[in-house]
């Protein structure tokens, strides 16, 4: 009997080996996986984990669209742009989240709007934090519940937030590119740091499923990819690409005169493929002709825009375009000539009104009509990146 009890214990001894052995591969492997798609060690990761997920197609706009400077918010007026992005074709919108003169947010209108546009079929991507004060103390608690707000009141409409607009711009030390982190000021960058991680944290917190985004412009990458390498959570890299940084952000030729160290001199740098490579998608979500249609170029601002949506169309890792921007602007509030839509007084004089189209936006209109006929894919179905 004891024989038999020795040999049943050695049996379930070996096979506990066994199974650890077995655990211990699995886990090695698993590991291994992680790591390669580890931002610690990018030069490993050959794509991103989710893919090539469907293109997103989209325009910034905002809830005051077509307001002069001290027009009282309408949602009447949101309901027009709402039929003008429905004629568009778009299934996205990059808004800015309203802030009061006081630097607390404006619900009173942020509410109305996302619920226009949500209810319309939009998908929304939020712009925050531009406006808002955090403080030089306990930035990341404050950041956090900031964040954490934003999830709790609007995660179940919105499922994508952009945090600071151009983070490239906000610590550069004068007269360099951003193209490596020497660019930057270290004290600075801690700052900005510490405030990303506090509203990305605060956000997953409150709502774990939406994506995070970082956006920069023209060569920031060093703050981005310093970003990456101190573990701040984000999903998805926004950039904004004008026609005087180059023709587009996939084929870039590198030179000493642009700022970039002498290694990097004559190469090509391709930024989508640069990001990816890190595990995160990205999108481009400003672009246009420099000056847009300014002094009479309104035809080359629409040859633009048709060059980068065929960029964008045919490269694999570009997963989401948006337009900058739906319309010129009010008179009395800077405007600019970079709309797809002019703009233009009412009959009064009371107020602004859409007035027409330009030629870029039917350029982008015939390019959605082809685009969503060959891929009729809802927004909201793209996989998170955790």
């Amino acid at each position: 009997m004891e024989g038999n009890l020795r040999q049943i214990i050695l049996w379930l001894a070996a096979v506990a080996v066994i199974v650890a052995v077995i655990l211990g591969v699995r886990l090695a492997i698993l590991r291994s996986a992680e790591l390669a798609g580890s931002p610690l060690n990018p030069t490993l990761a050959t794509s991103a984990p989710f893919g090539n997920p469907p293109k997103q197609w989209g325009v910034f706009a905002n809830a005051f669209q077509i307001n002069d400077l001290d027009d009282p918010f309408s949602p009447a007026k949101i309901d027009a742009t709402i039929v003008v992005l429905k004629d568009l074709g778009v299934n996205a919108v990059l808004l800015p989240y309203e802030a009061l003169p006081t630097g607390e947010p404006n619900d009173a209108v942020n509410d109305v709007m996302v619920d226009k546009f949500s209810k319309a079929g939009l998908s929304i991507v939020m712009l925050c934090c531009d406006g808002f004060e955090f403080g030089e103390t306990n930035r990341y608690q404050a950041a956090y519940e900031f964040a954490q707000r934003l999830g709790q009141k609007y995660g179940n409409q919105i499922h994508y937030f952009q945090f600071l607009n151009e983070i490239s711009g906000t610590a550069i030390k004068p007269g360099h590119s951003g193209f490596t982190f020497d660019d930057y000021e270290p004290e600075k960058y801690v700052k900005i740091r510490e405030l990303l991680r506090g509203l990305t944290d605060g956000l997953a917190s409150a709502s774990p499923r939406a994506h995070r985004i970082l956006s920069a412009h023209w060569l920031g990458i060093g703050i981005i990819d310093q970003l990456i390498n101190d573990r701040v959570s984000f999903e998805i890299v926004a950039w904004h690409w004008f026609s005087d940084m180059g023709p587009d952000p996939v084929a870039i030729p590198l030179a000493t005169e642009r700022g970039v160290p002498a290694e990097f001199d004559g190469q090509i740098f391709n930024l989508p493929a640069h990001f990816t490579k890190q595990g995160k998608r990205f999108w481009v979500t400003e672009t246009n002709l420099t000056n847009g249609s300014l002094n009479g170029l309104e035809r080359q601002q629409a040859d633009y825009l048709r060059h980068m949506l065929e960029v964008v169309k045919a490269t694999d890792n570009i997963s989401g375009f948006f337009y900058y921007r739906l319309t010129d602007g009010a008179e009395n509030a800077g405007k600019s000539a970079w709309g797809l839509y002019e703009t233009s007084k009412t009959a009064d004089g009371s107020t602004l009104n859409y007035d027409h189209p330009k030629e870029a936006y039917q350029v982008y209109k015939d390019f959605l009509k082809i685009e969503h006929q060959a891929r009729p894919v809802p927004f909201d179905l793209q996989p998170t990146n955790r």
